[in-house]
């Protein structure tokens, strides 16, 4: 279960950055604007992850872990309903990073409890083929999306992968 939130976690998060550096592209946004927001992006995932970790060892795996498919799937839905790239455009694109910052630390922690060193190493390998399956799946499934059905399915196709996120990660037991 664990790898397949890996998987849907990676996958609906490419299809978002797809999506959204399309959109931007599509409306002339310069690239100044194009790239403070990816910047903006991927640190608050990297803040995110690591006050996630922290968090997780103090208050539990799932509840960190679950209020990230939450924020994920909000965030991916308000970018669906604030694509004018208005101010909750970037908030939202930034909300994003902040919810997969709080999903990896809990699962990757999940994967290598209470085994040993080398059965946690294959299990993070497993979790890297996954994570990098979900990348390369997002893609080429953006693209053919956005060009085989419309603009919006890439990130219609997120957001349901998001609800996937969470309900597996809803039905995670820890130990």
């Amino acid at each position: 279960m664990l790898y397949l939130i890996a998987w849907l976690t990676d996958c609906a998060l490419i299809l978002f950055i797809f999506s959204a550096t399309r959109l931007l592209a599509e409306r002339q946004a310069d690239p100044w604007t194009m790239g403070t927001l990816g910047a903006a992006f991927f640190l608050a995932s990297a803040v995110s992850n690591s006050w996630a970790g922290w968090l997780s060892d103090r208050i539990g795996r799932r509840v960190v872990s679950i209020a990230g498919g939450i924020g994920l799937a909000t965030s991916l839905w308000l970018l669906l309903l604030f694509d004018d790239g208005a101010w909750r455009f970037y908030v939202a694109y930034t909300g994003v990073g902040i919810s997969v910052g709080h999903i990896y630390p809990p699962v990757i922690a999940l994967l290598s409890q209470g085994v040993g060193q080398r059965e946690a190493s294959r299990r993070l390998l497993c979790f890297g083929i996954a994570f990098n399956l979900g990348i390369l799946a997002g893609q080429i499934g953006g693209g053919w999306l956005y060009d085989h059905i419309n603009p919006r399915a890439p990130l219609v196709t997120a957001i349901g992968l998001a609800i996937g996120v969470l309900a597996c990660l809803v039905a995670v037991r820890e130990g």
